[in-house]
């Protein structure tokens, strides 16, 4: 009689893994799921667990296995996670393979550097002429996209700048890159960290670079020593008076609005 004698562990590798050429899963490929291969002795059969979870059975092929983790078992957040690969031989011999997967589904921090754009959320004349500073947090070494819209028209080229080891990032718009008049606008930030996860926010400042215009005098009230009260019309501006002598000289004239 000829006995077959197996003995041997089951020849298991893992061969690719659908995390891209970094090796880190990030959000857009996790939410396709988490594709792997790998090869196996041709008639065995492959149990795959990841983070935990229930094993699942591996297409064998040949002596190849390929599996897809689902998205609703990949880890939220920046983690790792571990990958348990078990092959059992027509013979139950067994193969095991074990690794970690890291796994980066977010940018953290991501969060502007300043509560108000401008100080006060208003870009006026003045501070338009000296350029709109920005800035933020994200990852070290994101690369982080900043844009100038008024309503979905983008305004100017976008600045590209790459957060430092910390992930601070600064840029400041100069004056002729700035949109002038009176108008509602937001400033557009999206980064893109090392993993390739993509995240972003916005700002509003309202633009009001254009000088008020003069109201028209309705009428004067004079007495005999002079001029007692000028009539307008009604704005929102704030009033300023000055008085001309004829030498030219002017002085500032202290004016109650009522």
């Amino acid at each position: 009689h000829t006995v077959n004698i197996d003995t041997e562990v089951v020849p298991l590798t893992r061969g690719t893994m659908s995390t891209g050429a970094d090796n880190v899963l990030n959000d857009v490929e996790a939410e396709r799921g988490l594709t792997i291969t790998g090869t196996v002795e041709a008639g065995s059969t492959v149990m795959v667990s990841f983070d935990g979870n229930a094993a699942r059975a591996a297409t064998v092929s040949g002596g190849t296995w390929s599996i897809t983790i689902p998205a609703s078992e990949i880890p939220d957040g920046t983690t790792t996670a571990n990958l348990t690969v078990t092959a059992t031989d027509r013979f139950n011999n067994v193969g095991t393979h074990s690794e970690m997967v890291t796994i980066d589904r977010e940018v953290v921090p991501l969060q502007p550097g300043q509560t108000q754009l401008a100080g006060d959320g208003y870009l006026n004349a003045e501070e338009a002429a000296a350029g709109l500073v920005v800035t933020g947090v994200a990852e070290p070494n994101a690369t982080v996209v900043v844009q100038i819209m008024v309503g979905n028209q983008p305004i100017g080229t976008p600045v590209r700048i790459v957060t430092d080891g910390t992930g601070n990032w600064t840029t400041t718009f100069s004056g002729n890159n700035l949109p002038r008049g009176e108008l509602n606008a937001t400033v557009s930030v999206r980064a893109t960290d090392l993993a390739g996860n993509v995240d972003g926010y916005s700002q509003s400042v309202i633009i009001d670079t254009t000088a008020p215009g003069a109201p028209d005098v309705v009428k004067f009230e004079r007495v005999s020593s002079g001029l007692t009260r000028i009539v307008t019309e009604t704005v929102d501006e704030s009033y300023e008076f000055t008085r001309i002598d004829a030498n030219g000289n002017t002085t500032a004239i202290n004016a109650v609005r009522t």
